[in-house]
C-alpha cells in the first residue's frame, strides 16, 4: 500500500528513467529510419525553451520542461508521469530535434493519438497537440529567456 502511494505522488513529476528497453530503442530507430524526424541525433537548442503543457486530461494546466532531448510519457517507469489510468506505464518516447519532435508510441495498450488518428510515430511541430490515454499534451517551443 506504501509503495502506490509513493507512486501516486508521482504523478505530474518530471523523472529522470535511467534507461531504454531494447524493444522501446527498436521502436525509435525504426522510427527514425522511416525519416518520420528532422534526422540526426536529438539535441536541444540552447536558445530554445521545449515544454508539454497538458491541455486535457487529468493533469489539465499542467507544464513539463523538457530538459533532455529524449524523454518517456506514461503512468509510471518514465520521465513524466501522467496520473492517466488510460495511459501505459511506458507509453510514448519523445525526441526533440531542435524545433521539432519525434514523437513513438512505445506498443502502448491503448495507442497514441494526433489529430484523432493513432500513429506509431509522428513529427510534431510547435503547438501541435497529442493524446496519450485521455490526456492532451502540447508540445511548445519557445525562446529562452
Amino acid at each position: 500500500m506504501t509503495e502506490r502511494k509513493e507512486k501516486e505522488g508521482d504523478a505530474g513529476k518530471v523523472r529522470q528513467k535511467s534507461s531504454l528497453t531494447q524493444m522501446e530503442t527498436q521502436l525509435i530507430t525504426q522510427a527514425r529510419a522511416r525519416g518520420v524526424a528532422t534526422g540526426g541525433e536529438p539535441k536541444l537548442l540552447a536558445n530554445k525553451a521545449v515544454s508539454l503543457f497538458v491541455s486535457e486530461g487529468p493533469l489539465q494546466g499542467t507544464s513539463f520542461r523538457i530538459h533532455k532531448a529524449q524523454m518517456l510519457i506514461g503512468r509510471s517507469d518514465a520521465d513524466i508521469v501522467v496520473k492517466d489510468p488510460k495511459a501505459s506505464r511506458t507509453h510514448c518516447a519523445l525526441e526533440v530535434h531542435g524545433p521539432t519532435a519525434l514523437l513513438v508510441d512505445l506498443g502502448s495498450a491503448n495507442g497514441t493519438f494526433v489529430d484523432g488518428k493513432k500513429v506509431a510515430s509522428h513529427e510534431l511541430q510547435h503547438m501541435e497537440e497529442f493524446r496519450v490515454g485521455e490526456t492532451t499534451l502540447m508540445f511548445l517551443v519557445t525562446e529562452r529567456m
